[in-house]
């Protein structure tokens, strides 16, 4: 019931039903006893959301209809949309900036290579990759957060370059919440 009323709030809360039923499809071996449970509710839930969202979807995602004046979403539209989220006003930076801090990044990497050796260099990126193994068994509520800020994000840049731009900040306010939680685990 409360997913229904939360599509009926707002039209991009099918991105949180995508992070709900991804989440399970990630978890299935552990989730295996409620898996026929879950199935009869993503029934209900599309039976009772399937007028309205194909009604929605093929006039403003496909059609002629929706906003016009949304612009295509620039590469580091998430990391401004992040930005947004914890109250920091940023500027788009410009491209000419950009170009210039990466090539710092990669003439400060290379100097970093030939300082320490390629030995050094070696063994840091395996203990950098032990370290991504160990914390890839994550929990189970911190993999629903994770995905339920990144996946709405993602969903709707990809959409904003397949269909037409839909990409703002103040329609994915529903991973915001995903956004502080995170914050606060890695306070």
């Amino acid at each position: 019931l409360s997913t229904i009323l939360l599509f009926y709030s707002h039209y991009f809360a099918v991105l949180i039903i995508a992070v709900q039923n991804l989440y399970v499809l990630i978890k299935y071996k552990t989730l295996r006893s409620i898996i026929p449970k879950w199935f009869l509710s993503q029934f209900v839930i599309l039976l009772c959301i399937a007028p309205r969202f194909i009604k929605t979807f093929s006039h403003k995602a496909i059609g002629e209809g929706g906003p016009n004046w949304i612009p295509s979403p620039e590469i580091w539209s998430p990391l401004l949309t992040i930005f947004k989220y914890m109250g920091l006003g940023v500027q788009i930076p410009n491209s000419i900036v950009v170009v210039i801090a990466i090539i710092f990044l990669l003439i400060g990497t290379v100097i970093y290579f030939l300082i320490i050796g390629k030995e050094k260099w070696m063994e840091s990126l395996n203990q950098l990759i032990a370290v991504f193994k160990r914390s890839w068994n994550i929990r189970s509520e911190t993999m629903l957060v994770v995905l339920w800020f990144f996946v709405p994000i993602a969903l709707t840049l990809i959409m904003s370059e397949v269909l037409k731009p839909m990409y703002l900040s103040r329609y994915l306010i529903c991973s915001a919440p995903a956004c502080y939680i995170l914050v606060a685990l890695l306070i």
